[in-house]
């Protein structure tokens, strides 16, 4: 049974080659990755459409399947139709970090969810830097030690890790945290960007967000160079909520 390998961005990512090479030593590595590059997909999948699959060879001579889809598509793909049985899904390395409510947007964390709703080990992880990162190595072999003891201790199913690595020398790595999500929120997410009559024009991204470093939180631990490993589950009820909720006469309210 495979190790399957994806990712957000696509054939050219940087990261594809190098952690390919360090997971195969774990056993037998199955690259499945969208075709171009799909950053902020989420957890979407291609529904109305066909997905269309093309087993190709990169110029390293490196054989991957190229989908025509999203990450979570990959996934799906490979779980419940390419093969019958996957060992393990690693989801990276994003170029950049997911973080706090990063995770919502993210393609990258989208794909280990997928893995862990059929209940595939699974865990994705990100550098966090800005551009192409200066240490991808570090990451690499951070993966490469998560997959290793990932294969030996499998999780509850329905849960997944999501790892963020600094982009530093693995010299200068602190430490491990297992955190919490932390908030990571956008101020002004929309810039109106052209307006000519009843025709407007918004770009959506492109600030800086700003973090907030509880201690504890994935945020945090990145923030003071260590790496953050997050264990995530399916099931985003609000028990407290729920609780108080439960306590209304729902017949009263809505009547």
């Amino acid at each position: 049974m495979p190790i399957i390998l994806t990712n957000d961005d696509g054939l050219q990512s940087p990261t594809l080659h190098p952690l390919w090479r360090v997971l195969s030593s774990l056993g037998e590595v199955v690259i499945v990755v969208p075709s171009y590059e799909m950053s902020a997909s989420s957890h979407s999948v291609t529904l109305h459409k066909p997905l269309v699959v093309r087993e190709l060879a990169l110029e390293n001579g490196l054989k991957v399947f190229a989908v025509e889809g999203t990450p979570a598509d990959c996934v799906l793909l490979s779980t419940r139709g390419i093969f019958s049985k996957v060992d393990l899904v690693v989801s990276g390395i994003n170029i950049g970090p997911n973080l706090g409510w990063d995770i919502f947007y993210s393609g990258t964390v989208g794909a280990a969810r997928e893995a862990a709703m059929y209940g595939v080990p699974a865990f994705s992880i990100s550098l966090d830097c800005d551009g192409r990162g200066e240490h991808l190595d570090t990451a690499v072999q951070i993966a490469s030690k998560i997959a290793g003891f990932l294969l030996q201790n499998p999780f509850p199913k329905n849960v997944f890790l999501n790892v963020n690595v600094p982009d530093l020398p693995r010299e200068e790595i602190r430490g491990v945290e297992i955190t919490r999500l932390g908030k990571r929120l956008y101020p002004s997410p929309v810039r109106e960007i052209f307006r000519e009559n009843s025709k407007r024009v918004f770009w959506v991204g492109g600030e800086t967000p700003l973090d907030d470093l509880n201690e504890g939180t994935d945020t945090w631990a990145v923030a003071h160079k260590r790496v953050s490993i997050t264990p995530l589950g399916l099931d985003l009820t609000s028990l407290a909520t729920l609780k108080e909720l439960k306590s209304l006469r729902w017949e009263d309210v809505i009547e």
